[in-house]
């Protein structure tokens, strides 16, 4: 009996110290592993504490890759942002490795975000404009199609693919105003100042 009672205490005591609830309606992270050539190199459970957070995770051919994390809950009243009032949650881990197209993973509640930090990454163009266009809560804008306007000018037309990723082999280096080609000419568009061949832009 008392070896029945001590084990009570410990798993009152353990279940007390996580602050997060096994209640399956609260149940609200989730999870990323990372993997190199098959052997996991990373795994962490993701949380509201994460937004906005990043780790650099160093790999064996000397090479590093970045996890920049994001977090995005949708309310059914966005006026009243409490706990209870959350109806979902997506996890965003943005990946970036130097020299290599920036992925974008994305899961809800109690889903795992499986990285491939070989396999998953293709490498940036070499002489080409390239980049990812994300919005403001850091979601691919994928499949659309924007004008490139310089000085009011259209110098060019770009699309996205799947992924928000585009290739331009007729920019230069400069700044540029990008506008959503259905919304031209009525929206102000988004400011861009190129100087690299490949980055990744917030166009709202």
């Amino acid at each position: 009996m008392q070896r029945f009672l001590l084990l009570l205490v410990v798993l009152v005591c353990l279940i007390g110290c996580d602050d997060r609830s096994t209640d399956p309606d609260n149940m609200l992270w989730s999870w990323v592993h990372v993997y190199e050539n098959g052997t996991m190199i990373f795994d962490e459970t993701l949380d509201v504490i994460d937004d906005g957070n990043s780790v650099t995770l160093p790999l064996s051919n000397g090479t590093e890759v970045l996890l920049k994390k994001y977090v995005n809950i949708q309310y059914a009243d966005d006026r009243s942002q409490e706990d209870d009032n959350e109806i979902s949650r997506d996890y965003i881990i943005l990946a970036e490795k130097n020299d290599y197209i920036t992925r974008h993973y994305q899961c809800s509640y109690q889903d795992t975000i499986i990285i491939d930090a070989v396999g998953d990454f293709s490498p940036v163009p070499s002489g080409i404009i390239s980049g990812t266009f994300l919005d403001g809560d850091h979601y691919p804008n994928t499949n659309n199609s924007f004008f490139v306007l310089h000085d009011s000018t259209i110098v060019a037309g770009i699309s996205t693919n799947v992924f928000g990723y585009f290739e331009n082999d007729s920019l230069s280096f400069g700044n540029y105003r990008i506008v959503d080609e259905d919304f031209y000419p009525d929206s102000l568009g988004t400011n861009v100042n190129i100087t690299k061949y490949y980055d990744d832009y917030i166009i709202d």
